[in-house]
């Protein structure tokens, strides 16, 4: 059963050359210890986020901000195409009274 305080984890694939794949296992045969490939890859990126994480905040914080200025463009554009579709009702309500005041049969059933 997974920790609840641990991130939950998604599968990837990664595609190593051979070369690399052989460097991998060397270093933990001899250097770092009987650890898991995965485990040494998820450490290899949590170092190199740690290392970009000031670059990190900054893409994040601009991911938000297009977000948030595409979210009030759209909002924008509803308000405008709700003021549109108000005037347009207002000027066939108005037509319809203009027609219904100037017909010779207004009121008869």
């Amino acid at each position: 059963m997974r920790n609840p305080a641990e991130p939950e984890r998604v599968r990837v694939v990664l595609l190593l050359d051979r070369d690399a794949l052989a460097d991998l296992d060397l270093m933990i045969r001899y250097r770092l210890g009987p650890r898991s490939r995965s485990e040494l890859v998820r450490e290899a990126i949590s170092w190199w986020r740690a290392k970009n994480a000031a670059w990190i905040i900054r893409a994040h914080a601009i991911d938000e901000r297009r977000a948030r200025l595409a979210a009030e463009e759209e909002r924008a554009i509803l308000v405008a195409r709700a003021d549109r579709d108000r005037e347009a009702a207002q000027i066939t309500l108005e037509d319809a009274r203009r027609i219904a005041g100037e017909h010779p049969t207004r009121g008869v059933v």
